[in-house]
């Protein structure tokens, strides 16, 4: 809901893609693509931008929960869904899981970090 007690209308929606969640994304480590030129009651400015969208954090929240072993009915509770629905949606992810592969959300985090870390530390490497 709006500050002001209406639907989000689309102009809603890419305001807080521009104004929070980019901004977010990026200060998160997200990669930043390009940038993007705003304009706004008559001002214009240049914002930096990245490709990932919320909607792309949702399926690694589930896929999370999902190697977290979590069922079906709590990846569905968690994103807002039905069973049904969760299992359509990420049917693959659930198809992929095995309990054998079973890795904490936490430990998942730490792993992606440690390894964006070393990639970047080649990167600097290399050009170093």
């Amino acid at each position: 809901m709006h500050p002001r007690g209406h639907a989000w209308s689309g102009d809603d929606w890419d305001n807080w893609r521009t104004d929070v969640f980019r901004p977010a994304a990026l200060a998160a480590g997200l990669p930043a693509d390009a940038q993007r030129r705003i304009t706004r009651r008559g001002k214009t400015r240049l914002v930096a931008t990245t490709s990932v969208r919320p909607r792309d954090l949702r399926g690694s929240f589930a896929t999370l929960l999902t190697y977290d072993g979590r069922p079906v009915t709590e990846v569905a509770e968690q994103l807002g869904n039905s069973a049904p629905t969760c299992l359509r949606d990420y049917a693959s992810v659930f198809a992929e899981y095995s309990p054998e592969d079973r890795v904490s959300a936490d430990d998942a985090i730490r792993r992606a970090r440690e390894a964006a870390r070393a990639g970047d530390e080649a990167r600097e490497t290399a050009t170093g």
